[in-house]
C-alpha cells in the first residue's frame, strides 16, 4: 500500500495544470474559429450587397441605353422634316420672287422672315444636339465609371474566406492596388463635379434657347399680323386665283413652322428633363461611390485583422503541441521513475527474503 502512494501522487501532480491550460486553449480556439465563421457569413453578405448593386447599376445603364437610341431616332426624323421644310421654304421663296408689284414687296419681307425663323430653327436644332452629345458623353462616363467601381471589390469578395490564408500572404500586393483605387475614386469624383457644373451651364443654355423660343413665336406673331395687312391690301385690288393660292401657301407654311417650333420646344423640354434626371443619377453615383471607399475600407481592415487572428491561431496551436509533447515526456518520466522504484522495491524485498 505504501508502494502505491508515490506512484500515484507522480501521475497527478502535472496533470491538472496540463488540463486547465488545455481547456483554455480549447476554449479560445472555440472562440476564434466562431469569429472566423462570422467573419465569413458578414464577407458573403458584403459579396451579395455588391452584386446586388452591380445588377442595379447593369439593368440603368442599358435603360439609358434605350432611351440614347430613342432619342436618337427622333434626332433623324427632325432632320428629315427640317430638309423637307427647307425645300419647300426654297421653292416658295422663288415663287413668291416672280410676283410684281405690292405683292412682291410683301413677299419680300415674308421671305426674309420666314428665312430668319429657318436660320432660328436650324440654330436651335444645333443647341439641340449640343444637349443630346451632351448626355450621351455624360451617360458612357458613368457607364465606365461603374463598370471600374466594383472591380476590385468584386475580386475580394469572390474568394471568399476560405481562400483567406492566401489573401495574408499577398497582403502587401493589395495595399498598392487599394491606394491606386483610392487615387481613381478621388479622380473620378472630380470628373464627376466638373460634369455636373457642365450640367448646370447646359441647364442656362436650355433656359436661353426656351426665350428665344419666345421670341422666336413673338415673331411669327408679327408675321401673321403682317400677312393679314397684306392680305387686307391686296383684297381691295384685283386678285388672281394664283396669287390666293400662293397666300394659302403662305399661311400653311407659317402654320407648319409654328407646328415645328411648338414640337422642338417640346423636344428640348424633354431633353432638359433628362438632363435633370442625369444629374439626380450622378448625385445618387456619387453617394454610391463613397459607399464603395467605405465597403473597401471595412474589408481591408477586416482582412488584416483575419491574419491576425490566423497568425494567433497557428500560436495557439504550436503551444498546445508542445504541451501535449511536454506532458508525454513527463508521464513517460514518471512511469519510468515508477518502474525503477518497483524494481528496488522488488529488489531488496527479494535479498531480505
Amino acid at each position: 500500500m505504501a508502494s502505491g502512494g508515490p506512484v500515484m501522487n507522480g501521475n497527478i501532480s502535472c496533470p491538472p495544470g496540463q488540463s486547465g491550460t488545455l481547456e483554455e486553449t480549447l476554449q479560445q480556439m472555440n472562440i476564434l474559429i466562431q469569429e472566423n465563421r462570422d467573419l465569413k457569413e458578414a464577407l458573403r453578405q458584403t459579396n451579395l450587397t455588391m452584386k446586388e448593386r452591380f445588377e442595379g447599376l447593369s439593368a440603368w445603364r442599358e435603360k439609358q441605353r434605350e432611351e440614347r437610341g430613342f432619342l436618337e431616332n427622333r434626332l433623324e426624323e427632325a432632320r428629315y422634316r427640317m430638309e423637307e421644310l427647307t425645300l419647300e421654304l426654297n421653292k416658295r421663296t422663288e415663287g413668291d420672287g416672280r410676283t410684281g408689284g405690292s405683292l412682291l414687296a410683301a413677299s419680300s419681307i415674308q421671305s426674309a422672315e420666314l428665312i430668319a425663323l429657318r436660320a432660328q430653327v436650324a440654330r436651335l436644332q444645333a443647341e439641340k444636339n449640343d444637349l443630346v452629345a451632351m448626355n450621351s458623353e455624360l451617360q458612357l462616363r458613368a457607364d465606365n465609371s461603374q463598370d471600374d467601381s466594383f472591380i476590385e471589390i468584386i475580386r475580394v469578395s469572390d474568394g471568399g474566406v476560405d481562400g483567406m490564408n492566401d489573401a495574408s500572404g499577398s497582403e502587401h500586393r493589395r495595399r498598392p492596388e487599394m491606394s491606386m483605387t483610392a487615387s481613381q475614386l478621388d479622380s473620378k469624383e472630380l470628373t464627376i463635379s466638373q460634369l455636373l457644373q457642365s450640367l448646370r451651364n447646359e441647364t442656362q443654355r436650355a433656359e436661353q434657347l426656351q426665350a428665344e423660343l419666345q421670341a422666336s413665336s413673338v415673331r411669327i406673331i408679327e408675321l401673321e399680323a403682317r400677312k393679314s395687312n397684306v392680305e387686307e391690301s391686296t383684297q381691295t385690288q384685283a386678285e388672281t386665283k394664283e396669287d390666293s393660292g400662293k397666300e394659302e401657301k403662305a399661311e400653311s407654311e407659317v402654320e407648319n413652322l409654328k407646328c415645328q417650333m411648338r414640337t422642338l420646344f417640346k423636344e428640348l423640354q424633354q431633353a432638359q428633363s433628362k438632363l435633370d434626371d442625369a444629374e439626380g443619377m450622378k448625385k445618387n453615383l456619387q453617394d454610391r461611390y463613397r459607399e464603395v471607399e467605405q465597403d473597401v475600407v471595412t474589408l481591408k481592415a477586416q482582412l488584416v485583422e483575419k491574419q491576425a487572428v490566423q497568425s494567433e491561431n497557428d500560436r495557439l496551436k504550436l503551444q498546445v503541441d508542445s504541451m501535449q509533447a511536454q506532458g508525454q515526456m513527463e508521464q513517460r518520466k514518471a512511469g519510468e521513475e515508477s518502474l525503477s522504484w518497483c524494481r528496488r522495491r522488488w529488489w531488496s524485498s527479494y535479498r531480505s527474503g
